[in-house]
């Protein structure tokens, strides 16, 4: 399988957006969890200036700034925050102190332009409810406090930003950290349980089976025999229109990779994630181009990694809610695209454009299952994102989701009849599309799931959603410590712009990209030209087969989470 460097955290990469918003709310709930631990002390007066206030219901406790920074830098309690250190099992005195270091290392630049953008008011309007002023302003205060905290000689942490809190005291809703802390908890319960769940589910459905001598032989994971070479296309889609109904059109640069075969051969669409670009999951579409599968990989420029880095240095807009219609129209115009390729003197085989398989990951998993069918519902987006409940925040794909309220024209639908059937990895649905939404898709759905997915949590927007498809020839892969990163390739060390930390991307992602490549083939041979002895691949006893201990793998067709 050939190699790319899928620039996951060079400049632009996915994780350049989604990573800093992820370790900025994963460190927020720690730091949650140390100050519910003052929520049941006694209220005392307050002191002068530069203080914190801790309240619970009626309860209020006040400690000055200074005697917690002595607390950090020497583990002594002093001052008022003595007297309350002594409510602390030594146990706790350290979680606290561990949590008060905690440093969200991230450039300033990069967090002023986190903060201030516009997924930047969701997260820190809705934290403004935890810390603030005294009076709840959106988080003005707050984002001021973060920016200057980034930018301060000790870095970002949660006692720097109580230091630059632009206020002579900074409250604390010691309730609202409680309620938080129990839901961080209960979803990292539920994960496991549910994670538990699938894998008996799919042991059960795999004992229910055969396991075919052809599987011995078989590895899908290994490159084909089939030369081919890629061609670069710079179409332009100049039908696109504005919300408005302004002509703008849209370019959408595309890779094709052609195999050197003849006949009737099979179309693959493969849809990056934000902040991505055409590079993210090219080994991918090396691997099914040297199985004599044509393979269509566009770029989405109105999420991809150069508008991120437009953005962050200042020179481009955010990305517009109404991306999430542009990049399903991609696809589409893509496949008009492949329809009218003229023959090249007879070397160009004819493509089965009627029965393309849609792959994506992440937004692009999304983008699958809109062209496959799964219908919008605004009107249940805004109700169920109008509370801005904090605990939202939990999930980071809602940040996105939630962003999509904006959208108040939508075409008919976004699916498209030549699409047979997607993979949606890793991917976002429990709003955006809701119950309704997912069961009014009518072609055959696998999705690949991580367990260990920081970034669009696997039982909300996975578990749950593939359990509203209706019936059909559908199947769930949980891949046990799989990351939102694990299937994209990382790049060489030069090309880092950003240190992530290891629980985002984690480990072994050669064994997940493996399994990305086998199921891929074997799903494109099912769904696009019928073949039958391609399903066996897709059952529950492949996935044990191909299952290894770093990160076991797990196949279901049918799920029951009751």
């Amino acid at each position: 399988m050939g190699k790319f460097k899928a620039g996951l955290m060079r400049k632009g990469g996915e994780s350049t957006w989604i990573s800093a918003f992820g370790k900025f709310t994963q460190s927020l709930t720690q730091w949650t969890g140390c100050l519910a631990l003052f929520a049941n002390v006694s209220g005392l007066p307050v002191l002068a200036a530069e203080t914190i206030a801790i309240e619970y219901g009626s309860l209020k406790a006040v400690v000055a700034v200074d005697d917690v920074g002595r607390f950090v830098a020497t583990g002594e309690l002093t001052g008022e925050l003595a007297g309350y250190g002594s409510f602390l099992s030594p146990g706790q005195r350290s979680r606290l102190r561990r949590a008060l270091q905690l440093k969200i290392d991230l450039n300033a630049t990069l967090v002023s332009q986190l903060v201030y953008s516009p997924v930047g008011d969701v997260v820190l309007g809705r934290l403004d409810r935890l810390i603030n002023a005294g009076d709840v302003t959106g988080g003005n205060e707050l984002k001021a406090a973060v920016v200057e905290a980034a930018a301060a000689p000790e870095g970002l942490t949660l006692l720097s930003v109580f230091k630059q809190f632009p206020t002579s005291e900074v409250r604390v809703n010691a309730g609202l950290a409680l309620d938080l802390l129990e839901a961080a908890s209960q979803q990292i319960e539920n994960k496991q349980k549910f994670v538990t769940l699938v894998e008996a589910q799919a042991i059960e459905q795999s004992n229910a089976s055969t396991v075919p001598e052809a599987w011995a032989e078989a590895d899908l994971s290994q490159a084909g025999p089939q030369a081919w070479r890629r061609i670069p296309f710079d179409w332009a889609d100049a039908s696109r229109m504005s919300r408005s109904g302004e002509m703008l059109g849209r370019i959408v640069p595309t890779d094709l990779y052609l195999p050197k075969v003849d006949g009737a051969i099979p179309v693959v669409i493969i849809s990056h994630g934000m902040a991505s670009d055409r590079q993210t999951l090219a080994y991918l579409a090396e691997h099914l181009a040297s199985h004599g599968i044509v393979v269509a990989v566009p770029e989405h420029i109105g999420s991809n990694g150069t508008k991120f880095q437009r953005y962050f240095d200042g020179v481009a807009a955010p990305p517009e809610p109404r991306e999430a219609l542009d990049r399903p129209l991609d696809v589409t115009f893509i496949l008009d695209q492949l329809a009218e390729l003229p023959l090249d003197e007879g070397q160009m085989p004819r493509l089965l454009v009627e029965r393309t398989v849609v792959i994506g990951q992440s937004f692009g998993g999304y983008t699958a299952l809109a062209v496959g069918g799964a219908e919008l519902n605004v009107a249940a987006l805004q109700k169920s994102c109008g509370a801005e409940d904090p605990q939202d925040l939990l999930n980071m794909s809602l940040l996105l989701q939630c962003q999509l309220v904006a959208l108040d024209r939508l075409p008919a639908e976004l699916r498209d009849e030549r699409v047979a059937a997607v993979m949606a990895v890793n991917p976002f649905a429990s709003r955006v599309f809701g119950q309704e939404g997912m069961a009014a898709v009518e072609v055959p759905v696998m999705m690949v799931s991580g367990s260990a997915d920081l970034v669009v949590p696997s039982v909300e927007e996975q578990f749950y959603p593939f359990t509203w498809l209706p019936k059909g020839e559908h199947s769930l892969a949980l891949i046990r410590n799989g990351t939102h990163f694990s299937v994209l390739e990382e790049p060489a060390e030069d090309e880092k712009s950003l240190p992530i930390a290891s629980s985002f991307l984690g480990n072994h992602g050669e064994v997940a990209q493996g399994y990305l490549s086998s199921l891929s083939l074997a799903f494109v041979r099912r769904h696009s030209i019928g073949d039958e002895s391609a399903r066996e691949y897709l059952m529950p006893a492949y996935g044990q087969h191909l299952s290894q201990p770093e990160m076991p793998l797990s196949i279901v067709r049918s799920l029951n989470l009751k």
